[in-house]
């Protein structure tokens, strides 16, 4: 089985949406041998998803109400096939953990066609419609990803 792990700072908003949203993008191309998983560079273990992201989930049709922070950790790079970060700053975070990790992460927005900035804004914080400018991003990033992982 092959693993994909998401990053961000808090594993409370962009990295949860990536891994439900690519959840989804395998499951509807039938692919069921990719485990997906997300962490954050800086999370507080157990804490829930923000409201505004859970809310901005329902809106595709997701349920991530039951998702809860965790921390990323050596282990969880070593065991993912592909790590994707929202920042430079995560690449970094988790390069200092694994310093061999290099091949295996990608910044998430290099996923998205005629991107200049390849990360992915931090909604936290931020109102309603950022969230969904940023939900929007991560689901054409996340296709991407899925179509790479369904041709492999």
């Amino acid at each position: 089985m092959r693993r994909v792990l998401f990053v961000c700072t808090g594993n409370l908003c962009r990295s949860p949406m990536a891994e439900y949203i690519l959840q989804r993008e395998l499951s509807d191309r039938g692919a069921d041998d990719v485990l997906v998983e997300s962490a954050g560079t800086f999370a507080m273990e157990g804490n829930p998803a923000a409201r505004k992201a859970v809310k901005e989930m329902e809106k595709q049709g997701i349920d991530m109400s039951g998702h809860r922070a965790r921390a990323l950790t050596r282990r969880m790079l070593e065991e993912a096939d592909v790590v994707v970060v929202m920042e430079k700053q995560h690449e970094l975070t988790a390069l200092a953990l694994m310093p061999d990790a290099g091949e295996k992460i990608v910044l998430m927005g290099k996923l998205v066609d005629g991107r200049d900035n390849h990360e992915i804004p931090d909604p936290y914080g931020s109102d309603e419609e950022f969230f969904s400018q940023t939900c929007d991003l991560i689901k054409k990033a996340a296709a991407a990803l899925a179509d790479r992982l369904v041709s492999e």
